[in-house]
C-alpha cells in the first residue's frame, strides 16, 4: 500500500507540471435558476455545470422550446436550438442532451425555462441520454428528498472529429466523453 501511495503522489506532481492551456475564453454563466454552467468560447459549448439539487418541491413542466442566451455573445454558443439532426436512417441518432435537467429544477417556470438554453445543451448520442444519463438523473431525484445534494459535471473535448456531425448546422462538436460527480 504504501508503495502505491508514492506512487500515485508522484503521478498527482507529475500531472501539476503538465502545461495548462489558458488561450480560451471561458465564461461563467450563473443562471438565477440555480445552477451554473462554464462555457468554452472556442467550442461554442460547456466544459462543466454545478447546481445544487434539493428536495423535490415543485411540479412545473418542462418546456418544448430551446433558446440561445441572449447575454452570452453569439461566438460562444451554438447557432442554432433546432434539434440535432442527421440524415434519414443514419445511426447513432442525437438528441439535444441537458448537462443540468430541467426536472431538477422544476421550482419554477423562469428555472426550467433557463435549463433549455443551449449554453445548458450538447449533442448527445440518443442511447446515452436514455440511458446512463438519465440514470444518474434518475439517482439524483430519489437521493435529493433525503438530503441536499451537489452535481458536478462536464464534457471531455477530444480529438475524436468521426461523429462531429453538428459542426456545420450548430457550431459545435460533439463532445467525447460526458462526466458526473454526485455528492
Amino acid at each position: 500500500m504504501r508503495g502505491m501511495i508514492g506512487k500515485a503522489g508522484l503521478w498527482i506532481v507529475w500531472l501539476a507540471l503538465l502545461p495548462v492551456v489558458t488561450s480560451a475564453e471561458i465564461l461563467r454563466l450563473d443562471y438565477t435558476g440555480g445552477f451554473t454552467v462554464w462555457l468554452d468560447c472556442s467550442k461554442r459549448g460547456a466544459i462543466k455545470f454545478q447546481y445544487n439539487a434539493q428536495r423535490d418541491t415543485g411540479n412545473f413542466k418542462r418546456s418544448s422550446r430551446f433558446y440561445l442566451d441572449l447575454k452570452v455573445p453569439a461566438r460562444c454558443q451554438q447557432t442554432l436550438t433546432s434539434s440535432y439532426k442527421r440524415p434519414q436512417g443514419d445511426k447513432p441518432t442525437f438528441d439535444r442532451g441537458h448537462l443540468v435537467p430541467a426536472n431538477h429544477l422544476d421550482h419554477s417556470a423562469e428555472a426550467i425555462r433557463q435549463t433549455n438554453t443551449m449554453t445548458n445543451i450538447l449533442p448527445q448520442v440518443a442511447s446515452m441520454n436514455r440511458g446512463a444519463w438519465k440514470h444518474t438523473e434518475e439517482i439524483v431525484e430519489c437521493y435529493r428528498d433525503i438530503d441536499e445534494l451537489l452535481v458536478i459535471g462536464g464534457v471531455l473535448w477530444g480529438n475524436d472529429a468521426r461523429n462531429d456531425y453538428f459542426v456545420e448546422s450548430h457550431g459545435v462538436a460533439t463532445p467525447d466523453a460526458f462526466w458526473k460527480v454526485i455528492v
